[in-house]
C-alpha cells in the first residue's frame, strides 16, 4: 500500500515500525480537565494490561512539521485511540477527529473513549465509542 502524506506526496521516507504501541489522539498540553487526565491514564492502564504501550504527539521533538510528525506516529503504531472531552476547545476537538480520520484511512485500528457529555461530530453519531463512567476499569 502507498501512504500518502499530509501533503499528498507518496511517503518515500521509511519510518520504523512500532508494534504493540497505542497512539493516544488527546489534547497536550495544559489545563487539562481533570476528568481528561484520569481517561487517559485509565486507557494508558488498560493498554499496559494488554501490553501495549501508549505514545503520543509529545513522545518525541522533531523540530519539523507537526502534522507529518503526527501522520507518521500514527503510520508506525496499529492502533490508534481518541479521547474526547466535553471542555476541550473546539480547535481542539477537530484536531483530535482529523487525526481520527488519518488513523482510519491508513486502515489502523481506532478507538473513541468519551466523556458522557461530550458530543460526536454529526458524521460520526453512528459511531460505536467507549463511555468514560463508573465502569470504565471493570474487567468483563
Amino acid at each position: 500500500m502507498i501512504l500518502y502524506q499530509p501533503d499528498g506526496s507518496p511517503n518515500i521516507t521509511p519510518f520504523k515500525s512500532k508494534p504493540r504501541t497505542c497512539f493516544l489522539i488527546t489534547r497536550l498540553g495544559h489545563p487539562m480537565p481533570k476528568q481528561a487526565v484520569k481517561m487517559r491514564e485509565a486507557v494508558t492502564r488498560i493498554c499496559r494490561k494488554h501490553g501495549y504501550k501508549v505514545i503520543d504527539a509529545a513522545v518525541e521533538v522533531t523540530g519539523r512539521d507537526f502534522l507529518l510528525k503526527i501522520w507518521r506516529l500514527i503510520a508506525s503504531t496499529p492502533i490508534s485511540i481518541a479521547i474526547s472531552h466535553e471542555e476541550f476547545p473546539l480547535p481542539t476537538l477537530m484536531n483530535i477527529y482529523y487525526e481520527l480520520g488519518i488513523a482510519r484511512t491508513m486502515g489502523k485500528e481506532t478507538m473513541i473513549v468519551k466523556s458522557i457529555q461530550a458530543i460526536h461530530p454529526s458524521d460520526l453519531v453512528r459511531d460505536e465509542y467507549i463511555e468514560f463512567n463508573k465502569n470504565f476499569n471493570t474487567d468483563p
